[in-house]
């Protein structure tokens, strides 16, 4: 069953995630205070983290769940509201981006991802 977990996500990001979210059979709403226990419990496909400048747990709780080996490999997307600075185009140009393994100076793959 694939899951995605929003994290801090107004009535407005879902309905601009919406239909972006189509082939997840559970969508999980959570709040700042239980994200990261949350998480480690649901271990979902998706986390889609909605951020504000000014959240010091919503930070906190990125750089948790990116360096925790169970959590570090699910894959995160940052969302800012307009206030803060992006749009909506933004949004659906980071879901829709492949990810694609780095390689090292001699051609190995790293285990990293990056978007293309």
């Amino acid at each position: 069953m694939a899951k995605v977990a929003i994290v801090n996500g107004s009535t407005e990001v879902m309905d601009v995630l919406e239909k972006h979210l189509e082939s997840y059979t559970e969508v999980f709403c959570i709040q700042n205070e239980n994200a990261y226990e949350e998480i480690k419990y649901l271990i979902p496909n998706l986390i889609v983290l909605c951020l504000e400048f000014e959240d010091k747990v919503g930070f906190q709780i990125l750089s948790m769940l990116k360096l925790d080996p169970e959590t570090a490999d699910i894959p995160l997307v940052t969302l800012m509201s307009e206030e803060d600075g992006l749009k909506d185009p933004g949004i659906s140009s980071v879901i829709h981006e492949e990810q694609e393994e780095e390689e090292d100076f001699f051609g190995r793959g790293t285990g990293r991802q990056t978007f293309s």
